[in-house]
């Protein structure tokens, strides 16, 4: 009895282990992969899983839209994002998911955080 009580103790803890690398699994650097859509606002994100990205915004209302392109690193929970031709040091973002959100907090600007929509075809 107290073999089987073993066995079934091992199996527990490898079942519990299992369930917790997939919940950290779950959050992982390809949820980024798509094109983004800023809420109330202008701004469009596009990433591919070659490690590029553009963007797509408005200066103002009825302008002419901008697009520029760049390359992007993130990590799953830290977004790094150099624009091509833009001399500035890369824009460095905490990023938090929930569901189809990407919630993008900008440090360098005094944490003004952005929510986009994740946009589907």
């Amino acid at each position: 009895m107290l073999r089987s009580q073993s066995i079934y103790v091992k199996a527990l803890g490898l079942l519990l282990i299992m369930m917790l690398l997939n919940l950290y699994g779950c959050s992982t650097k390809n949820d980024i992969i798509g094109s983004w859509a800023e809420v109330n606002g202008n701004e469009y994100f596009t990433f591919t899983s070659d490690g590029r990205v553009t963007s797509s915004f408005r200066f103002f209302i009825g302008g002419s839209i901008t697009t520029i392109e760049g390359k992007y690193k993130y990590d799953g929970s830290h977004l790094s994002i150099t624009f091509n031709n833009l001399e500035n040091a890369p824009i460095e973002m905490d990023v938090t998911m929930e569901k189809n959100r990407m919630i993008l907090k900008n440090m360098e600007a005094g944490g003004v955080t952005t929510v986009y929509i994740k946009q589907t075809k």
